[in-house]
């Protein structure tokens, strides 16, 4: 452990042990110990690392068969990745993400190893895939989700529904007389139910309110994107738009689902 964790802080650390050391101790005790040979490795992991998320990135590999760091490597090209592969044949199973340098590099480095897209990638994908998914077929759920009514409750709305006609109410208009000669009758007008939004509608035109209220307010395109944390297109596109695109309003349309 003291040597896991270096000078100063194995230092620190063997002060609380009551085993009081200097860091400059520990450093020298660290190179006198002998370098251990380098094994063969048969799974390795291949991930990149940021050292300022934007602009410094580092290539970490490890040894996933012993659990521990094989080499850290510059930057995220793939470049020194694929010189290490040449220099290991022995490998079997490479875990990486999507990134496509490392794609290339194991390709190019180890092409007798399987590639395996790492846990958390294939993860995070089918989420965003489920996510999705639930907010084409937003209304669909709403309503299956609903719980159905109980006995009670449908015989009151059938009893809701059904017009009680006193003999006050009857009208005393001679049968002959019709509605249709009646000029004082107006046609009963049809109404027309308003679209039902699902939830990625109704989530689109909340960011388009938002866009258009921030606009008003005298925010720039940039300082919307990065309240909003959405794109400058997208900030430009609802600014100029006098209502919220990209709506489908019409008849749903068919998808792979409705078979089931």
């Amino acid at each position: 452990m003291l040597f896991a964790l270096g000078g100063e802080p194995g230092s620190r650390l063997a002060a609380e042990l009551a085993v009081p050391i200097s860091g400059d101790t520990i450093l020298r005790r660290v190179k006198a110990v002998p370098a251990e040979h380098e094994t063969s490795y048969r799974f390795v992991g291949i991930d990149d690392f940021a050292l300022r998320k934007g602009h410094t990135y580092g290539t970490i590999l490890v040894d996933l068969q012993r659990g521990r760091g094989i080499d850290l490597f510059d930057g995220r090209d793939g470049a020194p990745v694929a010189a290490w592969l040449k220099t290991h044949p022995g490998i079997e199973v490479i875990t990486r993400d999507l990134w496509a340098a490392y794609a290339n590099a194991c390709t190019v480095g180890a092409p007798q190893a399987t590639q395996v897209a790492d846990r958390f990638h294939l993860v995070g994908n089918i989420r965003e895939l489920v996510e999705r998914l639930f907010e084409q077929h937003g209304s669909a759920l709403d309503t299956a989700l609903e719980s159905p009514p109980t006995a009670d409750a449908e015989s009151r709305l059938e009893t809701a529904s059904t017009p009680v006609i006193s003999s006050e109410q009857v009208p005393t208009t001679p049968p002959s007389v019709t509605t249709a000669g009646n000029p004082n009758t107006l046609p009963e007008l049809a109404t027309v139910a308003p679209p039902v939004r699902s939830h990625g509608q109704q989530r689109r035109q909340d960011r388009f309110d938002d866009v258009r209220r921030l606009r008003r307010e005298g925010q720039s395109i940039r300082q919307i994107a990065r309240a909003l944390r959405i794109s400058s297109k997208t900030v430009l596109r609802y600014a100029r738009s006098t209502q919220c695109p990209d709506w489908n309003l019409g008849a749903p349309r068919a998808t792979r689902l409705d078979r089931f």
